[in-house]
């Protein structure tokens, strides 16, 4: 983004990129396609229609109103879908160019450059730590491949030390200045799961054990916190699965806002220690209820219609730029933002966009597509799964499938690891979480159902998940 502002001066510069990125997640999405194509020998009406099927799956995509919305904002969100896409694609690639064809060179090189775009994904958005790891571990495990030379080992390794030094650690250092990236994981996890913690904390007063500050302090704490989130939920019951606003918590109560003059001697350093505490000490008192709370955020997204896919029929912008005008009207973020010259005709659009009722509307075709493809995730997803069962009590049909499972399952990891980690640590009942998976996602029903439909693979000398091992 700041690349961007010093060159073009200009907001809209962002959102001119940011698109571009879009037409080329596409564009990745239809390589992905065809990538997996290659796992597989088929006749010329089967290449035909597999033909028509990549076309309809970019067609999905470009059309589809949530991407274009997701382009407009200035989140990681949207530029995120290019990313993980091109990370699947190579690791796609380095299947090919390792277990079919045998190219332990190009492999090589191909290893390096999805461990170094796993690396910038996980620094982009973090909650993509799990399916960055995921699309990483083919390439660790031809580490330690026997037939794996010493320069393969040396470029994946020196891929991995320059994607630390370039990546992990700059940010490392910068956010010892940053007060925000000592927060931010703290307070999430004490907000996200407030209502056991305040649990825990009942608990902890009945029998006594309240820590140095007495239990008349903790219950005051714990008072206002069930206070604070009875009132989130009146204003906002969007968190169906937790039943509180833990965004209300984290960023507008003004009675949590007092804690740290109120009960912390004015010292975050002593807040955040009493929120790791108690994170920890509710999960490990009652790791059974932390499960559950990751089952029902699983749920939400491994559901009869799943929501990564938009089937509305337009988004209203009217709302989001209503709250861009009001975020920045916040003293301590204009002390900043007017600084930059461009930064008053930005303010000024988006306060005319607010007022201009617009909305992206999503052709009814697409939405039909949309609606199909979102209650077909589940039963692929389940019939992938049954598949691999029986796959993996046969070394002969694993012989048959050859790479096209690995593929289609590391395809499907990317859901998953997504999930799961934002399951543990925030709610999938935030939406961002939900689109921004929306470009794998529609990938992993067509990539599942062309798995299912198994024209016959191409195989190798040897089974290709023997190589693996």
């Amino acid at each position: 983004m700041f690349l961007i502002l010093a060159s073009f001066n200009s907001f809209a510069a962002i959102t001119i990129v940011q698109h571009i990125l879009g037409l080329l997640t596409g564009g990745l999405l239809l390589a992905c396609w065809h990538q997996i194509l290659r796992f597989l020998e088929v006749g010329a009406i089967h290449r035909y229609t597999n033909k028509i099927a990549g076309v309809l799956l970019l067609a999905i995509y470009l059309l589809s109103s949530q991407p274009i919305v997701a382009e407009h904002e200035l989140r990681p969100e949207a530029i995120t879908p290019f990313f993980a896409v091109l990370d699947i694609f190579l690791t796609l690639k380095f299947f090919e160019q390792r277990y079919l064809r045998g190219k332990q060179w190009h492999s090589a090189w191909l290893g390096a450059a999805v461990v170094f775009v796993s690396f910038f994904l996980l620094s982009l958005k973090p909650s993509f730590g799990l399916a960055a790891l995921f699309a990483t571990l083919p390439v660790l495990l031809s580490l330690f491949h026997r037939k794996a030379t010493w320069i393969e080992r040396l470029i994946l390794l020196a891929a991995a030390a320059i994607s630390a030094l370039l990546l992990v650690l700059p940010e490392h250092h910068l956010a010892k200045s940053d007060s925000m990236a000592t927060s931010f994981l703290p307070e999430t996890l004490f907000y996200v799961h407030a209502n056991l913690i305040a649990d825990q904390m009942d608990e902890d007063i009945a029998c006594g054990d309240c820590g140095q500050r007495g239990c008349e302090w903790l219950d005051r704490i714990k008072s206002e916190l069930r206070e604070e989130m009875r009132r989130s939920w009146e204003l906002n019951p969007n968190y169906r699965s937790l039943g509180f606003d833990p965004d209300y918590l984290m960023y507008t109560s003004e009675k949590i806002r007092q804690w740290r003059e109120k009960f912390f001697q004015g010292e975050d350093a002593k807040r955040f220690r009493f929120y790791w505490y108690y994170a920890e000490r509710a999960l490990m008192k009652h790791p059974a209820r932390a499960l559950a709370k990751v089952w029902r955020q699983m749920r939400l997204f491994y559901s009869a219609r799943n929501p990564a896919f938009a089937t509305g029929r337009e988004i209203a912008l009217t709302e989001p730029y209503r709250r861009t005008v009001e975020m920045l009207q916040n003293p301590a973020f204009r002390s900043t933002f007017l600084r930059f010259p461009p930064s008053k005709k930005y303010e000024a659009a988006c306060a005319s966009a607010a007022s201009a009722h617009w909305a992206v509307s999503q052709l009814q075709r697409i939405r039909r597509c949309n609606q199909v493809l979102a209650r077909a995730y589940l039963p692929v997803f389940c019939a992938v799964l049954l598949a691999s069962g029986l796959l993996l009590c046969s070394e002969k049909l694993r012989f048959a499938f050859g790479m096209l499972w690995p593929a289609t399952l590391l395809i499907y990891s990317y859901n998953f690891g997504t999930c799961l980690e934002t399951a543990i640590i925030h709610s999938l009942d935030n939406p961002r979480y939900m689109t921004v998976q929306f470009s794998f996602t529609l990938l992993a029903v067509f990539v599942g159902i062309y798995f299912l439909m198994n024209p016959k693979p191409i195989v190798s000398a040897k089974p290709p998940m023997a190589k693996l091992m």
